[in-house]
């Protein structure tokens, strides 16, 4: 049986009315009516977490984040940010990348001096999709709007926590993209990271590369020519792929 494109029934009042609990209600309500087991299981293979997924496709969370905001016009950028951190409370995947897709609405407006509620949400990830998802479509604007928190990236390279390893690459992958370019932020995190032996961490260190490589080839290629001998050979390769 073929779903419906989305189900959209707010509750009446503004969402200035409601508190984050009552929006979070409402939001899984419509996660639900778009739940297909057999990709619930084939996600579950391809994202390995420890959260709950109810197995939503993202262009279906993403549709439905976009109607979200529609039906909530009062939602701001404050609103979004306490959603996302009770989302954070007993996660769920549909529901963390739901609110991801709100704060992507709101990023343009997301002021620098939110960091620190960032540097918190970077503590809850544990799996590659919500935090290349949330790097890349929200953090990254931060970055490109006060470049001066990309020192803060460099800093998360010496992390014990690879999520955080990981996630300051997905955002210099993301502020590569788009028409925008920072090869030396790029350099700056994967240079101390050569010889990085978690995988999550090294499929980042190439992505990074490769995309920096398609603004400035010749900077990458000498980069990985004097890392040659010291660096991992599967990170050298993976990043001329």
């Amino acid at each position: 049986m073929e779903r419906p494109l989305s189900v959209r029934n707010p509750p009446a009042g503004t969402s200035k009315q409601h508190s984050v609990s009552a929006l979070r209600r409402e939001l899984r309500s419509r996660l639900e009516h778009h739940i297909e087991p057999e990709y619930a299981v084939r996600i579950t293979e391809l994202v390995p977490t420890s959260m709950e997924m109810l197995g939503v496709r993202v262009p279906a969370i993403r549709l439905l984040a976009r109607e979200f905001v529609a039906d909530y016009p009062t939602i701001d950028a404050e609103k979004a940010c306490d959603l996302y951190e009770h989302c954070l409370k007993n996660p769920c995947r549909e529901e963390l990348l739901f609110t991801q897709g709100i704060l992507e609405r709101f990023r343009r407006k997301l002021d620098p001096a939110m960091w620190d509620r960032v540097d918190t949400w970077v503590d809850h990830i544990e799996n590659w999709e919500v935090c290349d998802q949330l790097s890349k479509h929200v953090v990254s604007t931060l970055v490109h709007k006060q470049p001066s928190l990309s020192v803060q990236l460099t800093r998360w390279v010496d992390s014990s926590n690879p999520w955080r390893r990981r996630f300051a690459l997905a955002t210099a992958v993301a502020l590569n993209q788009g028409g925008k370019s920072n090869v030396q932020l790029v350099l700056d995190l994967c240079e101390p990271l050569m010889q990085e032996d978690d995988p999550v961490v090294q499929k980042a260190i190439g992505w990074a590369l490769r995309e920096a490589a398609k603004h400035d080839p010749k900077r990458i290629e000498v980069f990985l020519l004097n890392q040659q001998d010291s660096a991992l050979p599967r990170i050298i390769k993976d990043a001329r792929r």
